[in-house]
């Protein structure tokens, strides 16, 4: 039996409302890295409608912002000029200052393999790979 993205994020409802939160989570984990991997295939539209469903469905919007991130449109750019959004940037930033390095980590690993040449993707990745190591 084949279940819809919905039925399968009401399966992970479910499983929260019962207090059952290993399996929701797992179930939710799922997705996110399901978006991820479509992301890294450029499978962008793909993506979009499976991220949009999982707003939807409830899935931790700090995850998803994350991954959006990753789909924001990007203006053809010469390699030698390029730059992340402000958007990206101001994500970054923001995740930083407020401790959330998980998420900062992803994304300057995302902006730093995208734009090479842009240095503020470099510097956040290395101070939030200090905290992480002072933190161990």
């Amino acid at each position: 039996m084949t279940l819809s993205i919905d039925q399968i994020f009401r399966k992970a409802k479910a499983h929260a409302k019962r207090g059952e939160l290993a399996e929701a989570c797992e179930i939710y984990q799922f997705w996110l890295s399901y978006i991820d991997a479509l992301i890294k295939e450029k499978q962008f539209d793909n993506a979009k409608q499976v991220l949009e469903q999982a707003k939807k469905q409830g899935v931790a919007e700090e995850k998803l912002n994350v991954l959006e991130a990753q789909l924001a449109p990007k203006p053809n750019r010469n390699v030698d000029s390029a730059s992340p959004s402000q958007e990206q940037l101001s994500s970054l930033l923001e995740y930083y200052q407020n401790g959330r390095f998980g998420d900062a980590e992803k994304l300057a690993v995302s902006i730093t393999n995208e734009f090479p040449k842009h240095q503020f993707g470099w510097k956040v990745l290395g101070a939030v790979l200090r905290a992480n190591r002072q933190k161990v």
